[in-house]
């Protein structure tokens, strides 16, 4: 089989190309990461902290569980969208990056118990937060972490090490 120059050189601009497009996609459009702490799939709008300090929510609805501590995750733009695959899983979800407007990350000022109707917590940062939907839910924490996060319908927070989620409104 007679190989010209013209076909290397072709196949060579093909390599080419397709390296700098892999290297690009990786720079911008591609997150290696893991999540901080338990990974118990997505239910609605689920947020997950990441290991370096970003955080995601659930941008389309699906129900998926699953259960892993600190699994990595593969975060990468697909299109306009993100989608985000745990590693071990056979499903991915989109997702989106939360920002400052979006989130607040502090703690709750003493001990939390969980919540039972209109619960009211005080944060370190001097926040007042209530619990703004009907539920009951005992968890016991004492000084805990929390996300309190934007959804599409309101707030909600999120206690460090609790599975559950609350909607919230701020009082001050």
């Amino acid at each position: 089989m007679k190989t010209t120059p013209k076909l290397i050189a072709l196949a060579f601009c093909i390599l080419l190309f397709t390296v700098a497009h892999v290297q690009t996609a990786q720079a911008g459009d591609i997150v290696e990461t893991s999540i901080d702490g338990t990974f118990n799939g997505w239910k609605g709008e689920t947020i997950w902290k990441m290991d370096n300090g970003d955080i995601w929510q659930q941008s389309s609805y699906d129900y998926f569980y699953s259960y892993s501590y600190h699994p990595k995750v593969l975060i990468y733009r697909d299109g306009g969208n993100w989608k985000m695959k745990v590693h071990g899983e056979n499903r991915e979800i989109s997702v989106k990056k939360l920002d400052g407007g979006d989130i607040v990350e502090t703690c709750i000022d003493g001990n939390f118990d969980g919540w039972k109707g209109e619960t009211i917590w005080k944060m370190d940062n001097g926040d007042i937060w209530q619990q703004s939907s009907l539920g009951i839910h005992l968890h016991l924490a004492i000084h805990p972490k929390v996300l309190i996060y934007r959804t599409s319908t309101g707030w909600k927070m999120k206690v460090d090490g609790d599975d559950e989620d609350v909607a919230v409104k701020k009082l001050k």
